[in-house]
């Protein structure tokens, strides 16, 4: 899977994960010698793939007596299933409901600063940092809580049942429902592997293969004429629950990890958030409750964030802008 959050770490911090900009004098290097042009490359790349694995389209939207309807599909263009790489990866889906002077009236999906889904109330999901597989959401057909949030994921537990991140204690498949590539067949070479698992470890009875639907059945004001309704998906390489584990473990490779969290920077980046937009989609819904108009949104790739080319591999010494792994690791406790 696309790992561009990695990559930004390494265009940040390249000393202090072993990539040397400055030769055995102290000398500026030359551009050969220089890796934070490739590192950048490779981010700017990786992200540019990214979002040309993925559509997204709002269909049947409509408004009828204070209760609005649409269903969000999610395509799937890669060639395999969608996220992919190891298990922690997810991809969330994000729908908004919008007044016409832009106030946000209802959402499923949204984040705080630290990437952390958050529910009505603004507060961490009790799905965020469980380590119950009975606690993970499901895989939704249909949405009408603000609590109830569609993540693409592959999640496992342990030997005693608990969710793990550990590749050495990966013992059974509690879920996975991420999107088919199309062409995957039940019938196909190794759909016995491959078959998705609803939460809970049963196997989905009826797969489809190339795409995921959803539907939002929302309750607005009546007084709501004209709205707004966007989608989102984006796309976590290390989702919060992941970095909480990996800052419980008592290690100064551990610790490392956890400053270079505290300290990354990806604002104005296609990372900002601790998230990575993959595709966007929006529709107007007219006064008369009828769909006016798609307005699938073009995702531009900037660079992964500033990067440090100057001497030094000691982390800054000043209080970090955003302590995300402080609170992250403040919320796993809660």
């Amino acid at each position: 899977g696309v790992n561009a959050f990695a990559l930004g770490l390494f265009q940040q911090f390249p000393e202090v994960l072993g990539h040397c900009v400055f030769d055995a004098a102290g000398l500026t290097p030359g551009v050969e010698q220089n890796p934070i042009p490739r590192i950048r490359l490779a981010g700017d790349e990786a992200v540019r793939m990214a979002q040309q694995s993925t559509r997204l389209d709002i269909r049947d939207a409509r408004l009828v007596e204070g209760r609005l309807s649409a269903t969000v599909r999610v395509t799937n263009l890669a060639g395999h299933k969608f996220p992919s790489g190891v298990g922690f990866r997810r991809a969330v889906l994000q729908f908004e409901v919008k007044s016409a002077d832009g106030r946000s009236l209802w959402r499923s999906g949204g984040m705080n600063d630290s990437g952390v889904i958050v529910g009505a109330d603004n507060t961490p999901l009790p799905s965020e940092f469980t380590t119950q597989p009975t606690q993970l959401l499901p895989d939704f057909d249909i949405i009408n809580d603000p609590d109830q949030v569609q993540i693409y994921e592959q999640r496992h537990a342990d030997n005693l049942g608990s969710l793990t991140t550990s590749f050495f204690s990966l013992f059974n498949e509690v879920k996975d429902n991420r999107i088919l590539p199309s062409g995957w067949s039940p019938t196909g070479p190794s759909a016995a592997v491959t078959w998705p698992i609803a939460k809970g470890g049963k196997r989905v009875t009826s797969p489809v293969a190339g795409y995921d639907e959803v539907r939002y059945a929302v309750a607005v004001p009546r007084t709501a004429t004209a709205l707004e309704v966007v989608a989102t998906l984006v796309y976590q390489a290390a989702p919060p629950y992941y970095l909480a584990d990996r800052f419980a473990t008592v290690g100064q490779e551990n610790d490392r990890l956890k400053s270079l969290v505290a300290y990354a920077n990806f604002e104005g980046s296609p990372l900002a958030g601790f998230r990575l937009v993959l595709a966007s989609s929006s529709v107007h819904i007219a006064p008369a409750g009828e769909q006016s108009d798609t307005n699938p949104q073009s995702i531009t790739a900037p660079s992964n964030g500033p990067s440090r080319t100057t001497p030094g591999a000691d982390l800054p010494a000043q209080e970090p802008v955003a302590p995300v792994a402080v609170r992250l690791t403040a919320m796993m406790r809660e």
